[in-house]
């Protein structure tokens, strides 16, 4: 089935208009609201209630239009966002843009959505294009969903495949599996003696971990971070060297949740010098958040990412768990930007080609932190170089 949506999805990115021409040409009716259904974002197969309809299409943040059959076929969602105007006077116009839309096709039991964003251009109101970001299908049988398939493309991440298969036995669920894109299980939700579902990660080992947990008797939080950083000092630059990274690049980058969520697990992103170049001769220096976005996990497959290890899966789970209770984050990302520092004293030309000024980093996905770490944990000539081609604020 990866193969089937996977080219679906690469025929429906380069035919945005045909496929809003032809879906909303089924439409027989337009609903506006204020707001969606609760912001659900995808269109339900039944037709729910929602809230209270406006007059005025203008002034709506939502958008459904119906088919003959009363079921939603297409949905946009709007945002206010603002145009910069750099005047004498420098100028902040609002104005409202589309920035999401699903269209959504139907066959016998079965329904497929397509979401488009639309990425904002803030020096002009005019859109610039038209992104698939994700095809979603789902399967019912006997008027219970059975299976859901996933293929997305997210900004800043790689392509993500998943797919779900639900187990019925009469009115109940029994069993709720994740696979990924070689029909392996990742995750299994099975019910407890209570009947309610519990999400089990299914470790390379064959086991079957319970997230969520708390601490086992005798484990510290102190313990399970100094686990996680030998094993991520052992396992990144073997990432890398098995990566097989033919071009030079200039920042290995961790990209963790930023305050109030979890930080692992962290993103890995390699950001090539091509990259670089291309975005200085653009000599847009406002932009210089899209640079460290473009590589994003680039260079890794499946098969040599730093963080695919069984201990490493359930130090991170339990440790997630812990500093949620705590309500403190810090140690998580004192543990990080502690490897980082480490990673930046050896000599990585002997894994892939590197600028000279090359480094290693850990940043939130905001990367609101990315300066300060790059100043406390990178060597100093990579901050000064990066610093001076505009590339980090």
């Amino acid at each position: 089935m990866y193969d089937d949506i996977k080219k679906r999805y690469e025929e429906c990115a380069s035919d945005y208009d045909g496929i809003k021409a032809r879906t909303e040409a089924s439409v027989v009716r337009w609903r506006w609201y204020w707001t969606g259904q609760a912001r659900n974002p995808f269109p339900t197969w039944q037709h729910i209630r929602r809230p209270e309809e406006i007059e005025k299409p203008d002034e709506a943040q939502v958008a459904y239009g119906d088919d003959a059959e009363g079921r939603v076929v297409c949905e946009r969602e709007y945002d206010l966002v603002y145009t910069y105007i750099h005047t004498p006077v420098h100028k902040k116009i609002s104005h409202r843009e589309l920035a999401l839309e699903y269209f959504v096709g139907y066959a016998e039991n079965f329904m497929e959505v397509l979401r488009f964003c639309t990425p904002y251009n803030y020096k002009s109101p005019k859109i610039i294009e038209h992104k698939l970001q994700e095809v979603k299908r789902v399967w019912m049988e006997n008027g219970k969903f059975i299976a859901t398939e996933d293929y997305r493309h997210l900004s800043g991440l790689d392509y993500h495949y998943s797919l779900e298969l639900l187990h019925w036995e009469g009115d109940v669920l029994k069993l709720k599996q994740i696979l990924d894109a070689k029909g392996n299980v990742d995750f299994e939700c099975i019910p407890d003696e209570k009947g309610e579902m519990k999400l089990h990660q299914v470790l390379h080992s064959g086991e079957r971990f319970l997230l969520g947990q708390p601490l086992p008797d005798g484990v510290t939080v102190r313990q399970l971070l100094e686990k996680a950083r030998r094993i991520l000092l052992e396992r990144i630059p073997r990432a890398i060297q098995a990566a097989r990274i033919s071009e030079p690049i200039f920042c290995l980058v961790f990209i963790y949740e930023g305050t109030g969520n979890d930080v692992f697990y962290p993103g890995v992103s390699v950001c090539f010098e091509s990259e670089r170049q291309a975005w200085l001769d653009k000599g847009d220096p406002e932009r210089w958040y899209d640079l460290w976005h473009l590589g994003g996990f680039r260079g890794f497959d499946e098969n040599c990412l730093p963080f695919d290890d069984d201990d490493l899966t359930v130090a991170f789970d339990l440790l997630n768990t812990e500093l949620e209770r705590l309500a403190d984050t810090r140690p998580a990302v004192e543990m990080l930007l502690q490897v980082a520092a480490e990673l930046n004293k050896l000599d990585w030309s002997q894994w892939a080609p590197v600028t000279p000024d090359f480094c290693v980093v850990a940043t939130d996905g905001e990367l609101a932190e990315l300066s300060q770490n790059l100043k406390n944990t990178a060597p100093k000539r990579s901050f000064e170089a990066f610093k001076a081609d505009g590339i980090i604020e």
